[in-house]
């Protein structure tokens, strides 16, 4: 795991990685790099992301301004778009959309940083309501020069996550699943699948301890490692075999 820089709050300063650096955009936590020091690959890249970012944020709002008020969709998706229009108005999240950020950011930051064969995508708010996607998951068709047997494992995979453990809205968000399968996603995915974790009484605590400060990394670092450990291991068995996932944990742990 690389360290590509410093970061510098009053006295502190601590090591910090590209995966950190670029999840903290979803923190709304920005960077300025000393030219002397950060190479110049890192920095475009970086300005590149920041405004990848920013036009996300934009088409998001557009979305759900014009599907909100929209007669063209049932009154079960309108009050889906309005909450998130109410949201990004207000500049607030649910604690669930708070978890599912969490999660999507861990995961990304450890793909980018362990160059892991795999890539994580946020969803944009269409995706989420119609295709009822949070975050996809892709894994690369090469690790190591080794390919992946063919059927082995599933390639691109959409992720709809929930820390609701109710019976009643997993029975729910199955059936949205499956509905959303038989109507087919544009992103043209091997599968959805939903993934639950019970993280109810550890997201606010986690958000408190990192706003403390707002050190680099994000919330997620203030998560207990065993909630990781099942983070990690549940959202890829679908897309990993048992024992690859054993191995990139084992990697994340020894850095």
């Amino acid at each position: 795991m690389t360290k590509c820089c410093f970061w510098q709050s009053g006295e502190k300063e601590m090591a910090i990685t590209f995966g950190e650096v670029l999840t903290d955009l979803d923190w709304e936590i920005e960077y300025q790099f000393d030219p002397a020091s950060v190479p110049r690959d890192f920095r475009k890249q970086y300005l590149v992301e920041q405004a990848k970012h920013k036009l996300k944020k934009l088409l998001d709002r557009q979305i759900t301004r014009h599907e909100k008020d929209s007669k063209k969709i049932d009154e079960l998706r309108r009050k889906a778009y309005t909450g998130l229009f109410e949201e990004q108005r207000d500049n607030r999240e649910t604690k669930g959309h708070l978890a599912e950020k969490m999660v999507r950011n861990f995961l990304k930051k450890i793909a980018i940083d362990l160059n892991l064969s795999l890539e994580v995508f946020e969803a944009d708010v269409h995706q989420d309501v119609e295709d009822k996607i949070d975050f996809v998951l892709r894994r690369r068709s090469y690790d190591r020069g080794v390919k992946v047997e063919e059927g082995e494992v599933k390639q691109d995979l959409g992720i709809q996550f929930t820390i609701d453990m109710r019976i009643d809205t997993e029975f729910r968000k199955r059936k949205q699943l499956e509905r959303a399968k038989r109507l087919g996603s544009e992103l043209n995915l091997d599968d959805l699948v939903l993934v639950r974790i019970d993280l109810n009484d550890l997201v606010i605590p986690a958000i408190r301890d990192w706003e403390k400060e707002k050190p680099p990394g994000g919330p997620d670092r203030f998560l207990p490692s065993a909630i990781k450990r099942k983070i990690f291991f549940e959202l890829l068995a679908n897309i990993f075999t048992p024992k690859e996932i054993e191995t990139a944990w084992q990697r994340v742990e020894n850095k």
